[in-house]
């Protein structure tokens, strides 16, 4: 019999069967099949997996899984690494006015970021696995390509999957009549005119670097002065 096709679509309900190789009984033993379970219950850790349910037999899986939409990590991630982009530190952690900071140390008092509610956003609910997993996604990020700005985080009104870009722009109507839908990899935006950011965010002039950078204190005493 055929397998049906494999299709994704990210923030959905999904049943996953996964037969083992040439029907054969490889997860006969009670070991395996913890085994095979401590895998998921890892993968849950690190990417932030909504089990549903589950099945282990000794020759096949099932499990029922609410995945979470990848672009809301990389998003996350995208802005803990913006003064490293800019060359102001080397890890995130640096920079002490940063939600980096705020998820991996969280205030007793005047919190600011709702550590809860992006929790569940992820697909979490213990803080220590989230925070886990956030350390995890940034310290795969440094280890890549994040020298160069991407604009899809900040000029593009839309950025997700191809049917959330569909449905925010039929949303939007006759607003986004003139915007365009551009794919980049498996990433989808809804495009603002080039000529709206352009004027305020395109000069050389205007990139952080040490050598423009002004602190806080040097500020003050020039406003005192």
């Amino acid at each position: 019999m055929p397998r049906a096709n494999r299709y994704f679509l990210p923030g959905h309900v999904w049943h996953l069967t996964q037969r083992c190789h040439q029907k054969k009984f490889l997860l006969k033993f009670v070991r395996e099949r913890r085994r095979y379970l401590r895998w998921v219950f890892e993968a849950k850790k690190r990417f932030g997996l909504s089990v549903l349910n589950y099945m282990v037999t000794s020759n096949h899986i099932h499990l029922l899984l609410k995945d979470i939409d990848e672009h809301l990590h990389r998003c996350l991630v995208y802005i803990d690494l913006n003064m490293v982009r800019a060359g102001m530190v080397n890890h995130p952690a640096d920079w002490a006015h940063s939600g980096y900071r705020a998820i991996q140390e969280p205030a007793e008092r005047y919190a600011v970021i709702d550590l809860q509610g992006l929790m569940g956003l992820c697909g979490f609910s213990d803080v220590r696995n989230f925070q886990q997993a956030h350390r995890q996604w940034v310290g795969e990020a440094l280890d890549g390509e994040i020298a160069v700005r991407d604009d899809r985080w900040s000029e593009a009104i839309v950025v997700g999957s191809l049917a959330f870009v569909d449905r925010v722009r039929s949303e939007l109507g006759v607003k986004a009549m003139h915007r365009e839908v551009v794919q980049l990899g498996g990433t989808y935006t809804l495009r603002e005119e080039s000529e709206a950011y352009g004027g305020d965010f395109a000069s050389e002039n205007d990139t952080l670097r040490l050598d423009n950078a002004i602190s806080w204190e040097e500020n003050i005493e020039s406003a005192e002065t």
